[in-house]
């Protein structure tokens, strides 16, 4: 494995505070309004303004942008690059629109693009109170595939992309759903986490189990 560290002016803005204050609580349904006067929203409930994080998301906006740029030196044609996590929603529209990811003229990418999730994505309701929200979706698409956890998360962002964003649901071979985007199909599915079976096994039959038991 190859390893390449960044770090990034933009992290306490775009990490700390947008991803951070507003998409994790956004993500595990913690609504605007109650958002306002919880314990991590420093400025008060008299204060406190979605509109006001316009300095994190911009921050949030830089971020992405870096990893996109420090990745697309290094990729190779037939590598998949795999994204994790909200803190990176936009990198798979700004790699896939970047010149550099493109074989040719035309359409052929470099290399697949796989986003998945490791929270809950929230109602489309919910979702719709987010100020950038739509732009959050944007990015996500730019993904071959993406991945959830679970069903009703995926079902939440297959609702969002048709309500805000009025991509149509489409399903393809093998039971698996997606959106229409660009005159591709985005596939969306759905990987439970899993626990190391086998290193459990082994711990059931030690000594100190037995003796427990």
């Amino acid at each position: 494995m190859r390893c390449v560290p960044l770090f990034s002016m933009h992290a306490s803005k775009g990490y700390l505070n947008y991803a951070k204050r507003v998409l994790w609580p956004s993500f595990h349904n913690v609504t605007v309004l109650d958002q306002c006067c919880a314990a991590w929203n420093d400025e008060g409930a008299d204060t406190w303004d979605q509109e006001r994080s316009g300095a994190s998301w911009d921050a949030y906006e830089a971020l992405n942008g870096e990893f996109r740029d420090a990745l697309l030196p290094i990729l190779r044609a037939g590598d998949t690059v795999w994204v994790h996590d909200y803190h990176l929603m936009l990198l798979p529209t700004m790699l896939a629109e970047a010149e550099m990811f493109r074989v040719d003229a035309f359409t052929t990418r470099k290399a697949r693009i796989v986003f998945f999730l490791h929270i809950p994505f929230p109602t489309s309701q919910l979702f719709c109170s987010l100020a950038n929200g739509p732009k959050l979706l944007a990015g996500v698409v730019g993904a071959d595939v993406v991945g959830f956890h679970a069903f009703e998360h995926a079902r939440h962002f297959l609702n969002a992309c048709t309500r805000l964003l009025g991509m149509p649901q489409k399903s393809v071979a093998g039971g698996i759903t997606g959106v229409e985007h660009g005159g591709r199909t985005v596939m969306v599915v759905v990987r439970h986490v899993s626990v190391e079976t086998l290193v459990i096994e082994d711990a059931l039959k030690g000594d100190a189990v037995a003796a427990a038991a």
